[in-house]
């Protein structure tokens, strides 16, 4: 990362992480005006969509990425 590309990255990581967490708010959010308050149904919603995403996007680029 000692070329001029540094910046960028940290720019697209910077906003991905900004667009993450207020998706993750948004979904907390509605998840919790629909169910009771006696267990963290939004923080639960929003972490099985978060590892079903991954686990997508991990399957799509298995095949293109090998790691020998």
């Amino acid at each position: 990362m000692a070329d001029g590309n540094t910046s960028t990255v940290v720019w697209w990581v910077a906003a991905g992480g900004a667009i993450g967490s207020a998706a993750r708010y948004v979904l907390a959010g509605l998840v919790h005006r629909f169910t009771s308050a006696y267990f963290p149904y939004g923080t639960f919603a929003v972490n099985i969509v978060g590892c079903l995403l991954f686990v997508l996007v991990f399957g799509l680029t298995e095949q293109r990425f090998q790691i020998s």
